[in-house]
């Protein structure tokens, strides 16, 4: 049905999508906040001893890091796959390439 492969496809979408990500200057921010609560966090879990209590202790930071990753991860990605839905729709129904491929791309790109 397209003139060009699906993997062709993939490389074209994910290189428009990975310029697009680079040019958002809240990419960038995210790393930051991602370093400053790195530090934050770790500082105050660094005193833990090796028992049980300490064991606890770092399960919760683990868990902790992981849901702050998980948030700041979604307040930039979520609303903007919201943002290029429109696009999306017309590149799609123009048939520029697969809509399957253009959702796969979206989620590569945003882990």
């Amino acid at each position: 049905k397209y003139s060009t492969s699906r993997w062709y496809q993939f490389r074209i979408i994910a290189s428009r999508r990975l310029k697009l990500i680079m040019r958002n200057s809240m990419t960038y921010a995210r790393g930051v906040i991602a370093i400053v609560f790195g530090i934050i966090v770790g500082s105050l879990f660094s005193a833990l001893k090796q028992d049980t209590i300490g064991a606890l202790g770092r399960s919760g930071y683990i868990f902790l890091c992981s849901f702050l990753v998980l948030m700041l991860s979604a307040a930039v990605t979520i609303p903007d796959g919201f943002r290029q839905r429109i696009t999306l729709f017309k590149h799609r129904d123009a048939e520029f390439y697969s809509g399957r491929v253009a959702y796969i791309v979206q989620v590569v790109t945003d882990l």
